[in-house]
């Protein structure tokens, strides 16, 4: 995920500190993993991303075709921003540059002509192997801790203290995973810096996913508290494959912090199965009954339950039945309300009611009975989770 440095750290560093940012400014969390020099027009064709670039503007001082274009391929390709020493070639920044590169959030920063380029290749890219150095270590210490069976309290503290030292050890933490395939994404809902310079959270990656331990305070409100630490608002609604992340229950020992980390992995890797409303953040309080059914899913006694449940459907036409059982779910999963199920499912309530009554005809129930209601529910749960393996 993290593997340079911000922008906004580069420009406090050596005599880039003497730089001006002239556009892009709300950009200046871009990460900066390279350092690379841009004097030729097909340079761009090889870069990886993620590339501070600096430029005499050679390339672009009589071509203004491609002043704009410039900005746009460098932000598409993720690069992190580009310097440009004036007066050589440029005597000012093209004002069609500074308009995309803030339309865009892609930093611009002006360079005094007298500084050379190893004044700052040199002290950055030093840097940014300072900082990989350390996230390999953080990353592999942190591996570690939550693999490894520590029964010893104390090695545990010391392990989070040599990673933190202000990590207060002696609080309850919260454990969480994110499981992400771009950073860009990640980026987009996650508080990467905050959560960088936090000092109540320890993070790294481990098997390409993102681990978070957070020492939380407890409170009625924490599981809204933690997601506001780690998310910008409204993150945590909106529905994105590529970014997934499960949150412990408070750990008040810290001896049971691989345990915790065992049953997220388990949970991740079956989230998109399980029948909950589709989001970024989860909660294994709440998914937990379904990480357990879906572990028994498979087993022949739970596959004979769902049969024998299901049965009197077999006597349904295969477009009713689809349309019985997944509105017996829905009123199950509501214990029996008409009111919520219609709601919640987008039903007319009189479609409803004219389903449940032909439902209680095929099963020969009134669907009154909280206990049957239940039955219902969990034999349709285990149906779903069945026929997703």
């Amino acid at each position: 995920m993290q593997h340079g440095i911000t922008v906004k750290e580069a420009l406090n560093i050596g005599r880039l500190k003497e730089g001006k940012v002239v556009a892009g400014e709300k950009g200046l969390d871009r990460i900066v993993s390279y350092v690379d020099i841009l004097e030729v027009p097909d340079a761009i064709n090889w870069l990886r991303g993620e590339e501070l670039l600096l430029t005499t503007g050679y390339a672009i001082k009589d071509r203004p075709d491609i002043q704009e274009n410039l900005i746009w391929e460098l932000a598409k390709l993720n690069a992190a921003g580009i310097i440009i020493k004036l007066n050589r070639f440029l005597k000012d920044i093209p004002e069609m540059m500074i308009e995309k590169a803030n339309e865009l959030n892609l930093p611009i920063i002006q360079l005094p002509a007298d500084i050379p380029y190893i004044e700052i290749t040199h002290t950055l890219l030093k840097e940014i192997l300072l900082r990989q150095n350390t996230e390999r270590w953080v990353n592999e210490t942190l591996k570690e801790l939550l693999n490894c069976d520590y029964n010893d309290v104390d090695k545990i503290k010391n392990k989070l203290k040599s990673i933190n030292s202000n990590f207060p050890v002696g609080a309850p933490v919260v454990l969480a995973i994110v499981s992400y395939n771009h950073a860009s994404d990640l980026k987009k809902f996650l508080k990467i810096t905050e959560i960088r310079h936090n000092s109540k959270i320890i993070s790294g990656e481990i098997d390409g996913n993102l681990v978070i331990i957070y020492a939380v305070n407890i409170s009625p409100v924490w599981k809204k508290e933690i997601e506001e630490i780690l998310f910008y608002p409204n993150a945590i609604k909106e529905v994105n494959n590529d970014v997934v992340c499960i949150i412990s229950k408070v750990i008040k020992y810290l001896s049971e912090l691989q345990k915790e980390y065992i049953r997220l992995n388990d949970a991740l890797k079956i989230i998109n199965k399980l029948p909950v409303d589709k989001r970024i953040s989860y909660f294994y309080d709440d998914i937990v009954h379904y990480v357990f059914l879906n572990k028994i899913s498979n087993s022949d006694i739970a596959k004979d339950f769902v049969e024998y449940v299901i049965e009197p459907f077999r006597n349904v036409s295969d477009k009713d039945r689809n349309i019985l059982i997944n509105t017996l779910y829905a009123f199950a999963k509501n214990d029996g309300n008409i009111s919520r199920t219609s709601r919640g499912y987008f039903m007319h309530r009189n479609t409803l009611i004219y389903r449940i009554n032909k439902l209680k005809d095929v099963l020969n129930n009134p669907l009154d009975s909280p206990e049957e209601l239940f039955k219902y529910n969990l034999a349709l749960t285990l149906h779903n989770l069945i026929e997703k393996l």
